[in-house]
């Protein structure tokens, strides 16, 4: 028997930029959060759950919330029945010569991706999603790695070249790029029908190496000031803050567990109210919640979305 018994994914799309800040680096004063081995960019499971826990309806000592996220130790310190993990990369949007962005992906995240739905409970070996993510995540070993992997109805291709930053790469459609493509839009959910057709149709595989580089040369950094409101004169700064850009889709698992049937709550009455309670309560409506820093300058809106592996 595991410690959970269910699980889902939840899907992260990135309306905003946005500042989820991790310790000062030797490149820029504030840095965001990354995985320590790849360097992509990543949001902590504290900053994340931290950042649901605020947007739950309610006040901190909610039931609901304290069944979901835990009492804290002022509130009598039970744990909550909520686990929510690390937010990882899976597509991030690049600047294009034609097109003007488009997505990319690489063998690594989608390997990364299909390792944690497997963990999940209740994610057959059998599941579908499984099978797509496995059967992706490979670099075909005939292909260069200054390839791009693309749907039939790319936009992205000029004169038989993809400009990506300023990296060229030689277009190569792939059939499987259609239905991965299909699945991740309904999977994360952009928040307008353009948005959702140009994401069927501009995803990119791109080779590992390829990924990272263009990862490293699309993260923004933002040069800041404050103004002393007395004078109109610099209080404090310059200082330079890494962003990650709007269009981003990250993905975390959430994994639930009950420990005391007697202490359930009208909206979370058993275990299998704790998963959608994030779904039909916090992510209601909207869908959009806040994480990270610069909630006054409308950095970090993010478009949540509860998926279950099929």
């Amino acid at each position: 028997m595991t410690f959970f018994q269910s699980g889902a994914l939840l899907f992260l799309y990135m309306e905003t930029m946005s500042h989820v800040g991790a310790a000062e680096s030797a490149i820029v004063d504030l840095a965001i959060q990354r995985n320590p081995l790849t360097q992509w960019p990543m949001i902590q499971s504290t900053s994340l759950k931290g950042s649901l826990r605020a947007a739950a309806p309610g006040k901190v000592d909610n039931p609901d919330v304290k069944l979901v996220f835990g009492a804290g130790a002022a509130n009598g310190d039970n744990a909550g029945s909520l686990s929510v993990g690390d937010a990882s990369l899976l597509a991030f949007p690049v600047a294009s010569l034609a097109g003007v962005f488009g997505w990319v992906t690489c063998p690594l995240a989608l390997r990364d991706c299909w390792r944690t739905m497997a963990f999940l409970p209740g994610s057959g070996a059998e599941a579908a999603d499984l099978a797509m993510l496995d059967a992706l995540a490979v670099w075909p070993a005939d292909t260069k790695e200054d390839v791009a992997l693309h749907a039939k109805d790319c936009e992205l291709v000029t004169n038989d070249r993809i400009v990506l930053q300023d990296m060229l790469l030689f277009p190569r459609q792939d059939d499987r790029i259609e239905p991965f493509a299909t699945w991740l839009t309904g999977a994360a959910q952009p928040g307008t029908d353009a948005i959702r057709a140009k994401l069927k149709r501009d995803l990119l595989i791109v080779h590992d190496d390829v990924f990272a580089d263009l990862v490293e040369g699309g993260v923004h950094i933002a040069t800041r000031v404050q103004i002393k409101p007395e004078t109109g004169t610099v209080g404090q700064g310059p200082w330079d803050e890494e962003l990650l850009p709007a269009e981003t889709i990250l993905y975390a698992p959430l994994q639930a567990r009950f420990l005391d049937p007697k202490k359930g709550t009208p909206n979370v009455p058993d275990l299998d109210g704790v998963i959608p309670y994030v779904s039909d309560y916090i992510l209601a409506d909207s869908r959009r919640f806040q994480i990270g820093a610069g909630s006054t300058i409308g950095w970090g809106i993010a478009a949540g979305t509860v998926y279950n592996v099929q």
